[in-house]
């Protein structure tokens, strides 16, 4: 997950908290905006929301964008979304982004991740996934994905990061893999 999108979450947890009464056991703001525009070339669409909610055993917050884009240089969807939970005994966070991209002479173009991380008492630990596909008006496909995570914890720390493409056409296909790993004591 970006920063910005931490750094988001954790003013709209901050924000919640500092609102709350000390009496209140419970409190929740939301809401949506959205706006569209039409115009002789295309058009395009936003929405974004959000929410916040606090009680007696910790907080959380979670938002999320999505947009639509058309026109003469083709057309495109986006989406962005994140969650952030703190409790008692430790945090937890997690997003996603993806979106479709069609470009004038007929490519289409479609990518995704998906990260999430959480924190403990005896540890944190935190992941991703990713990939793009592309897929041509002849008909080729070019495929790539790749993934991550990490963990920490009393005395230890372990990495691994792995990643594959592959590529197909009319004469065939072909691909590779990539993996790496690391563990410290």
């Amino acid at each position: 997950m970006k920063p910005s999108v931490i750094q988001a979450t954790i003013v709209m947890i901050a924000v919640v908290v500092a609102g709350a009464e000390a009496a209140a056991q419970r409190a929740a703001v939301g809401g949506y905006r959205g706006a569209a525009v039409v115009g002789p070339t295309g058009a395009v669409v936003r929405r974004t929301g959000g929410a916040a909610v606090t009680g007696p055993y910790g907080a959380a917050a979670s938002r999320s964008h999505s947009a639509a884009v058309t026109g003469l240089g083709g057309a495109g969807t986006a989406h962005r979304s994140g969650v952030a939970i703190v409790g008692p005994h430790g945090a937890a966070a997690s997003g996603s982004k993806g979106g479709t991209h069609t470009t004038q002479r007929g490519a289409t173009v479609t990518y995704g991740k998906v990260g999430a991380a959480a924190a403990g008492p005896y540890g944190a630990r935190g992941g991703s996934v990713g990939g793009v596909h592309v897929e041509t008006a002849r008909g080729k496909t070019y495929t790539k994905t790749s993934r991550s995570a990490a963990a920490v914890g009393p005395g230890r720390v372990a990495a691994r990061r792995s990643s594959s493409a592959a590529v197909t056409g009319p004469y065939g296909a072909a691909g590779v893999r990539r993996s790496r790993a690391a563990v410290r004591r």
